[in-house]
C-alpha cells in the first residue's frame, strides 16, 4: 500500500513543470518554516513566562524577607512604623497567592489572577504569558511541584502572618517580655527559614522545567531545519538552468547603481537565493540613498554648529570686550565718581552675562547626556516672580520696553518643585522677549489652571518668520542667525528652557508669532501643593548675618596670584589676617607653624592638589573648617568635596557676599 502511494507522487511530480516543482518546494519549506518559527515563537514565550515566575519569586522572596525584618524591629523598637511596613511588603506574596488559587479553580476568572499578579509586582507585560504557562502546563511535573513549593510557601506565609498578628496584640497591650521578644524572633527565623527552602525549592523547580523545554526545543528546531536543509538540495538542481538569466538581470542592475542610478530596483519573483540577493540589492540601493541623504543632513548640521560657533564666540566676546575695556578706562583715565560706578556695573553685567552663557552650554550637555538634575523644595512663587522682575527691569529700561508682570488671584504663595529651574527657564524666556523687542511692552501672565501652572510671555517684538517657528527649539538653531544679525545668540536659551520645562512636568510651546506683530510663548509645569510652610529666616542665618569676621585668622591656598590679590583685597577690608600658600605643600608647613581660624583650599593646585590637602590636613589633626575652592560649578564636585570632608565650597568667580557669607556660617558651625 505504501508503495504504491510512492509511485503515484512520483508520478505526480515528474509531470509537473519547473515552476510547478518550485512553487511545490518553496510551498513545503515556506510551511516548515512558519512551524518552525511558530515553535521558535512559543518556545520565546514560554521561557520568557518562566522568566517573568523567576523574577517575581525575587521580588516575592525580597518582600518576604523584608517584612520579616520589619516584623524583627517592629519586636525591637516596639514601633509601629515598622508593622505598617510589614504589612506593606506582604501585599506582594499575598497578590501573587490570590493569583494561584484563583487559576487553581476550573473555571478562573483571569482578570482576578491577573490583578493579583499585578499586586505582586510583576511586569504588566508578563502577566498574560505567565497565567498561559500555569493553565497550558500544569500537568508537567516540573512546573507542579513549583506550584506545590510555593503552596507551602504560602502555608508557612499564614504561619507568619499569625505570629505577627500575636505579636502585635501583645506589643498593643504592653504584655510582651524579654522572654517572649527571644521566642517571637526565633520562631520568625524559623518561618524565614522555611519560606527560604520553599522558595529555593520553587526556583529549583523552574530551572529544571525550563532546561527540560529548551531541550525539547532544540531537538524540534534541529529536526525542523535539517528538513529544510534536506528539501532544498534535493531540488537545487531543478532551477540552475534559470541562474544564469537571473544573475544576468542582477548583473544589469548592479551596473545601474554604481553609475549612481539608486532608483534601479531588481524585481524579486520567488524567495529563493535569487530572490534573497535581489532583496539585498534593493536594500543595498536604498541604504545607499539614505547615506546620501544622512551625509546631506551632517553637511547642515556641522554648518549649523559653525554657525553656533560663531555666535557663542560673539556671545562670549562681547561681554569679555565690555570687561576688558572700562577696566582699561578705570585703570587709564581719572573720572568722576558716577562714571567710575557706572563703569563697574557695565563690568558687573558683563560677567554675570558671560557667566550666564558658560552656564547654559553646561546646563545643555547635561541635558544631552541625562545627567541634569532637578532639586525640588518648598518654596514662594511670589518671591521667585519678584526677584525675576526686579532682575530684568533694568534691561527692559535700557530698551525702553515696559516689563509687565500678572497674576491670577487664586495663585498659591508656596508650591514645591525646582526654584532654580523655574527662574532659568522664565529668566530666558522673558529675558529673550525684552532682547527681541524693540519698543512696546513684555508681559508675563501667570495663572493656575487644574494641575498645571501656566506662564505667558507675550511681546511687542520683531516676531518669528513662518519658516523658522519649527526650528526654534532645536539645539544651537535660532530664527535668523546670520552673523549679521543685531540680536546674535547662543541659540540654547529655548530648547534648554523646553527641557527644564518638562522634567518639571511641563512644556514649553511657541503659542503664536508673526513679524512686526510680536510673539506669545507659554511654559508649562506641574503645581504640586507645598507639603508645609516655608519659613522666611531660620535660626542659623540669623546667627550668620551679623558675624564679625574681624581678627579671623585665615590660610588661603590658592596658585592664582590674581585671585591672591582679590582675596587680599577683600579680607584687609574685613579686618581679617590672612596668609597664602601657593601649593598645598606650603599649606601644610604653614598650619605646622600657626594656627588659623579656617582655611580655604583651592582644588587644583601644583605639586599637591585640594583633595591630597585636605587629607593630610585631617590626619594632622586640623578641626578648623576647611572651604574648597573651585572653578568646577558642578553637584559632582560639591558632592566629592563634602566626602574629602570639606565644611562647605566655594565657585570661581568669587564674589565678597558669598564669601563672607560661606566664611560666616563656616565659623558659626
Amino acid at each position: 500500500m505504501s508503495f504504491n502511494f510512492i509511485q503515484i507522487i512520483k508520478k505526480k511530480w515528474n509531470k509537473l513543470p519547473v515552476a510547478g516543482k518550485l512553487y511545490s518546494v518553496f510551498g513545503v519549506m515556506a510551511f516548515l518554516i512558519c512551524f518552525e518559527l511558530i515553535v521558535l515563537a512559543f518556545a520565546m514565550s514560554t521561557l520568557s513566562s518562566v522568566r517573568a515566575f523567576v523574577a517575581g519569586e525575587g521580588h516575592w522572596s525580597k518582600a518576604q524577607k523584608d517584612a520579616v525584618t520589619s516584623l524583627q524591629q517592629f519586636i525591637i523598637t516596639n514601633e509601629y512604623e515598622y508593622f505598617m511596613q510589614y504589612q506593606k511588603y506582604l501585599d506582594i506574596p499575598r497578590g501573587d497567592r490570590l493569583a494561584r488559587l484563583e487559576l487553581e479553580k476550573e473555571n478562573p476568572d483571569y482578570k482576578i489572577a491577573f490583578t493579583g499578579f499585578l499586586k505582586g509586582k510583576n511586569h504588566h507585560d508578563d502577566i498574560d504569558g505567565m497565567i498561559r504557562l500555569i493553565k497550558r502546563f500544569s500537568w508537567n511535573t516540573y512546573l507542579a511541584n513549583a506550584i506545590e513549593a510555593w503552596s507551602a510557601a504560602d502555608r508557612h506565609l499564614d504561619e507568619l502572618i499569625k505570629l505577627a498578628q500575636l505579636i502585635e496584640n501583645k506589643i498593643t497591650s504592653k504584655d510582651l517580655n524579654s522572654k517572649e521578644i527571644k521566642e517571637a524572633i526565633s520562631s520568625l527565623d524559623t518561618i524565614n527559614q522555611r519560606l527560604t527552602y520553599e522558595e529555593t525549592r520553587f526556583s529549583n523547580y523552574l530551572g529544571e522545567g525550563s532546561r527540560w523545554l529548551e531541550r525539547l526545543i532544540f531537538l524540534t528546531l534541529l529536526l525542523l531545519v535539517l528538513t529544510v536543509e534536506l528539501t532544498g538540495l534535493i531540488f537545487t538542481f531543478s532551477f540552475s538552468r534559470s541562474l544564469s538569466k537571473g544573475l544576468k538581470k542582477l548583473k544589469t542592475a548592479t551596473e545601474e547603481i554604481g553609475r549612481g542610478n539608486f532608483n534601479q530596483k531588481v524585481i524579486i519573483r520567488s524567495e529563493d537565493e535569487l530572490g534573497q540577493l535581489a532583496q539585498s540589492i534593493n536594500q543595498m540601493s536604498q541604504q545607499l540613498q539614505e547615506n546620501v541623504s544622512l551625509r546631506k543632513e551632517a553637511e547642515e548640521a556641522n554648518k549649523t554648529k559653525s554657525l553656533f560657533l560663531a555666535n557663542m564666540s560673539h556671545e562670549i566676546r562681547t561681554p569679555l570686550a565690555s570687561i576688558v575695556g572700562f577696566a582699561d578706562i578705570l585703570r587709564t583715565q581719572k573720572m568722576s565718581d558716577e562714571e567710575r560706578d557706572r563703569y563697574l556695573k557695565i563690568i558687573l553685567n558683563s560677567g554675570e552675562t558671560l557667566s550666564n552663557v558658560i552656564n547654559d552650554i553646561l546646563d545643555i550637555s547635561k541635558v544631552e547626556s541625562g545627567h541634569l538634575n532637578i532639586e525640588k523644595t518648598n518654596f514662594s512663587l511670589f518671591k521667585v516672580l519678584e526677584d525675576l522682575k526686579n532682575l530684568l527691569s533694568f534691561k527692559a529700561n535700557e530698551r525702553g520696553v515696559a516689563l509687565k508682570f500678572e497674576m491670577d488671584k487664586n495663585l498659591p504663595e508656596t508650591i514645591y518643585s525646582d526654584p532654580l529651574r523655574l527662574r532659568q527657564i522664565l529668566l530666558n524666556l522673558i529675558g529673550n522677549a525684552i532682547k527681541f523687542t524693540q519698543e512696546g511692552e513684555v508681559r508675563l501672565s501667570v495663572k493656575l489652571l487644574k494641575a498645571k501652572l501656566i506662564f505667558d510671555i507675550i511681546d511687542t517684538g520683531m516676531g518669528i518668520p513662518k519658516k523658522d517657528q519649527s526650528v526654534i527649539f532645536e539645539t544651537f538653531r535660532q530664527s535668523d542667525n546670520g552673523l549679521n544679525s543685531k540680536n546674535v545668540g547662543t541659540g540654547l536659551g529655548l530648547p534648554l528652557s523646553q527641557h527644564l520645562a518638562q522634567l518639571l512636568g511641563g512644556d514649553v510651546c511657541l503659542v503664536d508669532s508673526s513679524p512686526q506683530f510680536g510673539s506669545h510663548f507659554r511654559a508649562t509645569i506641574d503645581y504640586v501643593k507645598a507639603n508645609q510652610e516655608i519659613i522666611p529666616t531660620n535660626s542659623k542665618e540669623k546667627k550668620t548675618n551679623g558675624f564679625n569676621l574681624k581678627g579671623t585668622k585665615i590660610l588661603v591656598a590658592e596658585d592664582g596670584k590674581e585671585v591672591q590679590l582679590l582675596l587680599k583685597v577683600i579680607f584687609d577690608q574685613l579686618g581679617c589676617e590672612v596668609d597664602f600658600a601657593n601649593d598645598g605643600l606650603m599649606a601644610l608647613e604653614k598650619v605646622k607653624k600657626k594656627t588659623y581660624d579656617v582655611l580655604l583650599i583651592d582644588l587644583q593646585m601644583p605639586k599637591l592638589n585640594g583633595y591630597e590637602t585636605i587629607k593630610r590636613l585631617r590626619k594632622m589633626g586640623v578641626n578648623q573648617p576647611i572651604i574648597a575652592q573651585t572653578a568646577f560649578a558642578m553637584k559632582e564636585e560639591r558632592e566629592k568635596c563634602m566626602a574629602y570632608g570639606f565644611d562647605d565650597i566655594l565657585t570661581k568667580p568669587l564674589k565678597r557676599e558669598s564669601l563672607i557669607t560661606t566664611l560666616s556660617q563656616a565659623l558659626s558651625i
